[in-house]
C-alpha cells in the first residue's frame, strides 16, 4: 500500500464539477493543512474547500493540524473532516448526505460544549439540509446533535449509533428566535445507543415514520442518480 501525506490547502472551485478524490485508505492517504479562524475566518479554515457540485471523496483523511485553542481563546476554531471536531464541525447551507461516517467529538468534559452540526437553511424554498445515515458517533465531552443556525434549519439522523455523550436535546445558536421553533426540522429514525433516547428532546426534534424518513435514507437525497457513478478502478486518475 502506498502512503501519501500531502501538506497543502486544496480548493475545488465552482468551475470544477463532478470531481472525485479517491484514496487508498484513511490511514494511508492524508491531506493536511493548518488554517484556523484567526488566519482566514472559520468559513475558509478548512483543509479542503469544495465549492463545486457533484464532489465525491472516498478513503481519504482530511486533517486540520492547527493547534487546539486554549480555553477562552477567540478565533481558534479550525474546520476538519473523519469527521472530527467539537463545536458545529459540520456547518453551512448545503444539501449533503453522510453515510457510514464516524462523527467523532473531541469536546472537553467540562459541561455541554460541543455540537455535531449547525445547518443554515435560510428560507423555506431552500432545498438544503443534512442527512446522516448509518453513522456512528464517538468521542468525548457532552455534545448536542445539532444547533439550529437559521430559521429553516433541517437535519435528519437515521440508523445512527449515539452514545451517552449526546445531550438529550437539540440546541440553538444565538440567532434562534422563538418563532423559528415552528419552522425548523430535526428528525430521527431508528437510531440506537443510549444517546438515541429522545426523552428530553426539544419539541421540534421529532421521531420520523418510515415514510417520512425515506427521502433521506440514501444518496438520492442529493440527486446522486444524475451524477454519482458506481465506483470502479477506472475512476482512478494517476
Amino acid at each position: 500500500m502506498i502512503f501519501m501525506y500531502a501538506r497543502e490547502k486544496v480548493t475545488v472551485n465552482f468551475s470544477k464539477p463532478n470531481v472525485t478524490f479517491q484514496g487508498q485508505g484513511f490511514e494511508s492517504t492524508i491531506i493536511v493543512w493548518n488554517n484556523s479562524a484567526k488566519n482566514t475566518g472559520t468559513f475558509y479554515s478548512a483543509t479542503v474547500d469544495v465549492f463545486a457540485t457533484g464532489f465525491v471523496t472516498n478513503n481519504i483523511s482530511f486533517k486540520n493540524a492547527s493547534p487546539a485553542p486554549k480555553p477562552g481563546d477567540r478565533d481558534g476554531q479550525a474546520v476538519a473532516i473523519r469527521v472530527s471536531g467539537s463545536i458545529d464541525f459540520i456547518f453551512g447551507n448545503g444539501r449533503s448526505f453522510y453515510e457510514k461516517c464516524i462523527l467523532n467529538s473531541v469536546a472537553t468534559s467540562d459541561g455541554i460544549n460541543g455540537a455535531i452540526c449547525a445547518q443554515g437553511r435560510e428560507y423555506a424554498a431552500d432545498d438544503t439540509g443534512f442527512a446522516f445515515v448509518n453513522c456512528r458517533i464517538t468521542g468525548s465531552g457532552l455534545i448536542l446533535l445539532g444547533r439550529a443556525w437559521r430559521p429553516y434549519s433541517r437535519v435528519v439522523f437515521a440508523h445512527t449509533d449515539m452514545p451517552g455523550i449526546i445531550v438529550p436535546r437539540v440546541g440553538a445558536t444565538g440567532t434562534t428566535r422563538n418563532e423559528m421553533r415552528t419552522t425548523m426540522f430535526y428528525g430521527e429514525y431508528m437510531c440506537t445507543g443510549v444517546g438515541a433516547n429522545m426523552t428530553g428532546r426539544v419539541p421540534y426534534a421529532k421521531p420520523l415514520t418510515e415514510q417520512q424518513a425515506q427521502i433521506y435514507l440514501d444518496a438520492s437525497y442529493v440527486d446522486a442518480d444524475g451524477w454519482l457513478k458506481p465506483f470502479n478502478d477506472s475512476l482512478i486518475v494517476n
